[in-house]
């Protein structure tokens, strides 16, 4: 989050805002497509690895890597906002009966800190 600037924020409760609806720009008015591409691969790679609620976020935001304007990464950092938010959230795989079929999948939320 110090990356992009946005390390003593507000937190929010969900990843995007509802309604949204970004367009593409034209590619040669790019104000931000380094940061932009950085930030949706590490969304990519939270998404894989430990972050599946972040998957439609992730997905959305990708579709703008090459033509993005400062509204799209205003809009993606509300996403870092919202992991901010939720980072003391685990997921726990439980398994029942010795079945891979029986797997139970819920967020444990730890209040107080």
């Amino acid at each position: 989050m110090r990356d992009f600037g946005i390390s003593d924020c507000r937190q929010i409760a969900t990843p995007m805002s509802t309604g949204i609806q970004l367009t593409k720009v034209d590619p040669n008015n790019q104000d931000c497509v380094e940061q932009y591409e950085s930030l949706v691969g590490s969304l990519m790679y939270l998404t894989v690895c430990c972050r599946p609620d972040l998957a439609y976020s992730a997905s959305y935001f990708s579709q703008f890597d090459n033509s993005c304007s400062k509204k799209h990464f205003n809009h993606l950092k509300r996403v870092l906002k919202y992991i901010k938010n939720t980072i003391s959230h685990d997921l726990m795989f439980e398994r029942s009966d010795s079945k891979v079929t029986n797997v139970t999948v819920f967020f444990l939320f730890r209040l107080g800190q």
